[in-house]
């Protein structure tokens, strides 16, 4: 997680240079702990007799609508609080600049399951790519489908379009 957080900063100083990353780095903290939340709770959700104390804990994972509808509320919270907006920008303007490095942050937390076999992989394949995660948090002898890295690497295409249209629409501004 810290280093999609980081990657996220080194786009975001890149992108607006006139910011350094260390605001991004506080805005993020802020942020990223409450969506973790968020995402353990709506994964606790899922599974019957969950404990709020067992959701914390991150006992039953993390789910990324959950993150990003906890990320989405207290980015919007705190960015209606006068001095961080004054910093910041509107929750419009810091959501919209979210897009540029968001997508970068989420392939490689889909790495991140990846390296640790988190239980999030595909039906079981013969093809010649396919994982067995003996070792992994959800083990499993049986080759499956990589579908972590499936998505890190549409996750990353849509990084380098999403800032490819940026580029083209403040060059035509």
């Amino acid at each position: 997680m810290a280093l999609a957080v980081a990657a996220g900063a080194i786009v975001w100083w890149w992108q607006q240079r006139r910011q350094p990353p260390i605001n991004y780095l506080a805005m993020m903290c802020a942020v990223v702990v409450p969506g973790q939340i968020f995402g353990s709770l709506f994964a606790a959700i899922e599974h019957p007799g969950f404990t709020f104390m067992d959701a914390i804990a991150g006992r039953y994972g993390a789910n990324i609508i959950g993150g990003v509808v906890g990320g989405v509320i207290v980015t919007w919270i705190l960015l209606n609080i006068r001095p961080i907006s004054e910093r910041f920008g509107t929750p419009l303007q810091v959501l919209d600049q979210a897009a540029l490095f968001v997508p970068l942050s989420m392939a490689m937390g889909r790495v991140g399951c990846f390296a640790s076999g988190d239980g999030c992989y595909g039906p079981p394949t013969s093809l010649p790519w396919g994982v067995a995660f003996p070792h992994g948090t959800v083990p499993t002898n049986i080759p499956v489908h990589p579908t972590m890295l499936y998505d890190a690497i549409l996750l990353f295409i849509f990084f380098l379009c999403i800032n490819y249209v940026y580029r083209v629409r403040i060059n035509l501004k």
